[in-house]
């Protein structure tokens, strides 16, 4: 015998904010189980992986910033992990900045 399956919503559940759906903010919609979810999601990826890509960016250059002057044997560190730690968050800022330019790019391509 088949069971019956429910339909869930299709809207995202990261996005998802607070379970009281009665407030009059505009920017956040109800779904049929009572949940507040985001009518912007792109605009929200594509916004929290610019923050992102900036914080890190700050981090990395505060990280060169300490680093700067220093001969090898003052830091605790090896040479090898210093490097590793930089090409990490050399990658981290490059994901983010992607992230963000492909969500808006995707978000223009489908508007038009």
């Amino acid at each position: 015998m088949l069971q019956k399956l429910e339909a869930k919503p299709l809207v995202p559940t990261l996005l998802k904010t607070r379970d009281n759906a009665t407030s009059g903010d505009s920017r956040y919609t109800a779904s049929s189980d009572g949940r507040r979810y985001s009518k912007y999601p792109a605009i929200d990826k594509s916004v929290l992986s610019l923050l992102f890509g900036i914080a890190i960016a700050v981090g990395h250059d505060r990280y060169n910033s300490y680093l700067d002057g220093k001969q090898a044997d003052q830091i605790n560190i090896s040479q090898d992990v210093v490097i590793q730690v930089g090409t990490a968050f050399a990658f981290l800022v490059k994901t983010g900045l992607t992230a963000a330019v492909v969500t808006s790019y995707i978000q223009r391509v489908w508007a038009n």
